[in-house]
């Protein structure tokens, strides 16, 4: 793992943290429900995609400072699961 390496890991997950943010905020706002699970789920989407960004970015971080390998670099999808996770919640729930 190089440190250029990890700071593109770190700037990706920056962007990747924002886009998430941005887009449940869109999502959140574009649905009309009166569940109040979904309203739950849709506020904490909000909060709960971001950080996911943020604990990858800490896992990558952690794993360079042991000396991990290239593998470590898995972890950047950690966010991307959580917002498949999220779509196929929303998919089931609007259907």
């Amino acid at each position: 793992m190089t440190l250029t390496g990890l700071f593109l890991s770190l700037a990706g997950q920056a962007l990747l943290g924002f886009l998430l943010w941005f887009s449940a905020i869109i999502i959140g706002t574009s649905i009309n429900t009166d569940s109040p699970t979904t309203i739950e789920m849709l506020n904490t989407a909000i909060y709960a995609l971001p950080i996911s960004a943020a604990i990858a970015a800490l896992v990558v971080i952690c794993g360079y400072l042991v000396g991990g390998a290239r593998a470590i670099y898995f972890a950047n999808a950690l966010p991307l699961l959580a917002a498949l996770i999220y779509a196929l919640w929303l998919a089931v729930a609007q259907a």
